[in-house]
């Protein structure tokens, strides 16, 4: 099975201000892991952007979020899922876990 995620992670705490031509910057990582009943990881992924948002989409941003969208391989069975986002230039990071149950694909 194939774990499509899409994920929105508001910046309302990234330390990031605008450089002198007015866009935001900032280095963000996404991370997912998949883990099994015993805290065995299944599968894992990571994502990484250098970021540079207008100042004229900044507030929307912040209001929105940013949506990243990550592929997951992972068996039939339950499992927790492990979300985080690090805001590298600040050296920042969060994470929130999930209770996750996979199904066998049908069969066409």
């Amino acid at each position: 099975m194939t774990l499509s995620n899409k994920l929105l992670w508001v910046f309302q705490r990234a330390r990031t201000s605008a450089d002198l031509s007015g866009v935001y910057r900032s280095n963000i990582e996404f991370i997912v892991i998949a883990y099994d009943r015993n805290g065995n990881v299944v599968n894992a992924g990571r994502r990484s952007f250098k970021m540079g948002i207008p100042s004229a989409k900044y507030d929307d941003v912040l209001r929105t979020g940013f949506s990243v969208r990550n592929e997951l391989d992972l068996p039939e069975g339950e499992f927790w899922l492990r979300l985080a986002v690090h805001d590298v230039s600040a050296d920042r990071i969060g994470s929130i876990a999930v209770p996750l149950k996979t199904f066998a694909a049908k069969a066409d």
